[in-house]
C-alpha cells in the first residue's frame, strides 16, 4: 500500500514543481511531507504497531497534505482561515477523484481509516471514539507537529513593527489552562510563536513528548519569546511549560 501511495506522491508533487515557476512553497510541503514519514517512522517503531498498522499510517504520511500543493498553486501561501481553504478536507478530495482507493483494491475499512485521519488532522480538537482511525488520526496530529516544530522557523520581522510583539489576553489564557490557541487568533508574531509552544498540550502520545524534549524542537520558540517578551512574562510561560512536560515525562 505505502509504495503505491508514495508512487502517487511522487508523480503528484512533482507535478507542480515541474510547472510552478516559484517552487518554494512546493519544496517546502515535499520535504515536510517526507518529515512527517520519518517522524511516523520512529513512533510506530516505539509504540509497538504491527506491520499492518505501521503500511497504514506511512501512506496516511504521505497523503496528509496533498491539499497543500493545489493551495499554493491558487493562493501562493498556507492559511486555511483567511482563504476558506480546508487542505485537509482538500486531501481527501484529491484521493477519491483520482480513484486511488479502488485502483489500488484498498478495502473500504482502510479508505475510512486513511480519510479520517487525513481530514482529522488540522482541524482544533479530535471526536470522541475509541477506534483504529482514531488512533491513526492521533498519530498523524502528532508527527505533523513535530514536524512543523523542526521546520517552521521564528523569522518574523518584529524589530520595527511593535504591534508584533504583542500577545492576545485570550491566547494567554488559553496557554495557562492548557489549551491550544485558534489559528484565527494568530494576530501577531508572538501569537503565532505561543500558538506554536501550546502544540505540547496536543500531543497524544508520551513518545511525542520525549522526541520534542530529545531534539529540543521548543527551544527556538523560547529563545524568541525570550528576547521579545517582559522577563517576568517570558519566566511565567517557561516555568508554566516546565511543570507541565514534568506531569507527562
Amino acid at each position: 500500500m505505502f509504495e503505491s501511495a508514495k508512487s502517487f506522491f511522487e508523480t503528484f508533487s512533482h507535478d507542480y514543481l515541474a510547472k510552478e515557476k516559484d517552487k518554494y512553497l512546493f519544496q517546502v510541503k515535499y520535504n515536510h511531507t517526507y518529515q512527517v514519514v520519518e517522524y511516523t517512522k520512529e513512533l510506530v517503531e516505539s509504540l509497538g504497531w504491527d506491520s499492518k498498522k505501521q503500511e497504514l499510517a506511512f501512506t496516511i504520511a504521505i497523503f496528509h497534505d496533498l491539499g497543500r500543493f493545489v493551495q499554493a498553486k491558487q493562493f501562493k501561501r498556507f492559511h486555511d482561515a483567511q482563504d476558506s481553504f480546508d487542505h485537509a478536507k482538500e486531501s481527501v478530495q484529491i484521493l477519491k477523484r483520482q480513484d486511488w482507493f479502488f485502483q489500488n483494491n484498498i478495502s473500504k475499512e482502510d479508505e475510512d481509516i486513511i480519510c479520517f485521519a487525513i481530514y482529522h488532522h488540522n482541524k482544533l480538537s479530535l471526536p470522541e471514539e475509541e477506534t483504529l482511525r482514531m488512533e491513526a488520526a492521533k498519530l498523524l496530529r502528532d508527527t505533523d507537529k513535530l514536524a512543523n516544530l523542526k521546520s517552521v522557523s521564528c523569522t518574523h520581522d518584529v524589530e520595527t513593527n511593535p504591534a508584533e510583539k504583542i500577545i492576545l489576553p485570550e491566547n494567554l489564557e488559553l496557554y495557562f489552562r492548557n489549551q491550544c490557541i485558534p489559528k484565527k487568533n494568530q494576530v501577531s508574531a508572538l501569537d503565532h510563536v505561543l500558538l506554536q509552544i501550546c502544540f505540547l498540550y496536543d500531543f497524544n502520545y508520551t513518545e511525542s513528548v520525549r522526541l520534542c524534549m530529545e531534539e529540543h524542537l521548543f527551544e527556538p520558540y523560547f529563545a524568541f519569546l525570550e528576547k521579545y517578551l517582559e522577563e517576568s512574562l517570558y519566566l511565567k510561560i517557561k516555568k508554566h511549560f516546565e511543570e507541565y512536560v514534568a506531569t507527562i515525562s
